[in-house]
């Protein structure tokens, strides 16, 4: 189950666009973090039903 606050910091270049998988669980996610905090890189989070991942705005 997710909760809390994802905490990133990117270190190296990423591209805009670029989606980033963080959680694949073959039995699904359930849950949201409460913020997503990211240094280096502004993202979007996002989840479907395998996996949560972000995308670099």
């Amino acid at each position: 189950m997710l909760g809390g606050t994802l905490t990133l910091n990117f270190s190296g270049s990423v591209a805009k666009g670029q989606k980033l998988v963080l959680i694949s669980a073959a039995g699904g996610i359930s849950g949201a973090f409460s913020a997503i905090v990211s240094n280096g890189a502004t993202v979007v989070g996002g989840q479907d039903g395998a996996g949560f991942f972000v995308t670099v705005q």
